[in-house]
């Protein structure tokens, strides 16, 4: 069972990392961006994305699964 603190951890341990983030919106609507993880705050965290736009999600997202966070493995 996860909680905000674990949660905080986890992504503290891959901070300037590539992440893919799936963000589950209304009426079935599924999201996918790409970046790193860029800072963490107490209630949010931002992803940089490829183009230098920043998005912002809140670690409560993804403790009610509105959001999934996959840890992207970079290849040469």
């Amino acid at each position: 069972m996860y909680n905000i603190k674990k949660i905080k951890n986890e992504l503290s341990n891959h901070t300037n990392e590539v992440v893919k983030i799936i963000s589950y919106g209304n009426r079935n609507r599924v999201d996918e961006c790409f970046g790193i993880i860029d800072k963490l705050y107490n209630n949010i965290f931002t992803i940089r994305q490829f183009d230098n736009s920043i998005k912002s999600f809140t670690y409560r997202d993804i403790l009610i699964r509105n959001i999934k966070v996959c840890f992207e493995k970079v290849s040469n």
